[in-house]
């Protein structure tokens, strides 16, 4: 809101003036703010040479006028959507901040779990490795051991025909086919 008058001010330009806002909200800001650096005499003159524009304006100044007007309407509009896009900056600034806190996060985690998982892998790769050799050693120590049955296997069925006392033979070798 705007109110065209004259003097709104003690040292202006020109006479006729536009205030932003009513006469009163005028005259209650030369109370409290003027009141620290003028008198109480100079308060005074101010408040009494302060007044609204009556009636219409002269012709030569209303296109003029008009286009203020005019432009005074876009630069409110203008205003208003300068704050919401504001406020929305304000909203996705806050919401990025948040997204590159939860990121930063996130990354930070995903590091720590791909370290782990890493060291994990190392371990199993080491342990598979062990495990690989393991079965190479039994295999090789299996294969000594049938070698050494094979080679001493008189002896072998010597001590299994004390032992056990079953059927059993190198041609028959089936359990089901004797009868101990």
């Amino acid at each position: 809101m705007y109110v065209i008058g004259w003097h709104w001010h003690h040292e202006a330009e020109l006479p006729l003036e536009i205030n932003f806002g009513t006469l009163e909200d005028r005259l209650r800001d030369i109370d409290s703010i003027k009141s620290i650096s003028e008198t109480p005499d100079q308060i005074a003159r101010r408040k009494q040479l302060i007044k609204v524009f009556e009636g219409e304006l002269p012709e030569w100044l209303q296109p003029a006028d008009a286009d203020r007007h005019k432009a005074y309407a876009e630069l409110h509009k203008a205003n208003a959507e300068w704050h919401k896009a504001d406020a929305d900056r304000h909203k996705a600034d806050a919401e990025w901040h948040k997204a590159y806190a939860d990121r930063q996060k996130a990354d930070a985690e995903l590091q720590k779990a791909y370290a782990e998982w890493n060291k994990a892998y190392a371990d199993w790769q080491k342990a598979n490795a062990e495990l690989q050799k393991a079965y190479a050693d039994w295999h090789k120590a299996y294969a000594e051991w049938q070698k050494s049955i094979k080679e001493h296997l008189p002896e072998l069925m010597e001590l299994h025909k004390v032992q056990c006392g079953c059927g059993w033979t190198l041609e028959n070798r089936n359990i089901f086919n004797y009868k101990p």
